[in-house]
């Protein structure tokens, strides 16, 4: 049974064009980023839907593959766990970052403050609650940068969506969840 907790981050090396890409251009293993949040839903950013917040089961389905899952080093207390998922759900709805990604291979384009790319969602969201992650602005942060940050540790290799079977906690405060 592999355990998802709020603000756990997951994180995907994709098989598409697009995926390529991206772990070319940041040399890195990994092209897609994702967090669950205190509800058991899942926040992230792709260019069909910018900002997303689905359940796991819709997000699970839809991103099989593997993932290697993430938690930040420290706790997380109540007040940032509500800064973070009031930030998230206000964010909701927004436009993915394009500029923000093509700024990783064209350094002088500008992202928009208004668009999030997955990798600069999640850092922005910590970012807002004042738990550091990465020293460097939210639009220069990749799939890449977050595995390597020192404040968060992978808590699991290889995480298969479609075949593992999950607890999924829905408090921080408590020992709240749902198997699924």
């Amino acid at each position: 049974m592999i355990a998802i907790k709020p603000f756990n981050i997951l994180l995907q090396s994709g098989t598409d064009i697009g995926a390529f890409f991206i772990k070319l251009f940041t040399n890195s293993k990994y092209s897609h980023a994702a967090m669950a949040l205190t509800d058991g839903l899942m926040i992230h950013s792709t260019f069909r839907t910018g900002v997303a917040i689905v359940s796991f089961e819709t997000w699970r389905q839809f991103y099989g593959g593997e993932w290697n899952i993430y938690e930040y080093i420290n706790p997380i207390d109540a007040r940032a766990a509500r800064i973070m998922n009031n930030f998230v759900y206000k964010i909701a709805g927004s436009p993915y970052d394009w500029r923000g990604v093509l700024s990783f291979v064209f350094p002088w384009i500008k992202q928009n403050s208004e668009r999030y790319f997955c990798s600069e969602l999640i850092a922005a969201a910590f970012k807002k609650a004042k738990l550091p992650l990465i020293d460097k602005p939210n639009w220069r942060i990749s799939p890449a940068d977050l595995s390597r940050c020192k404040y968060l540790r992978m808590v699991n290799k290889s995480v298969k969506p479609l075949v593992d079977q999950f607890t999924i906690y829905t408090s921080i405060e408590s020992n709240d969840f749902t198997i699924i």
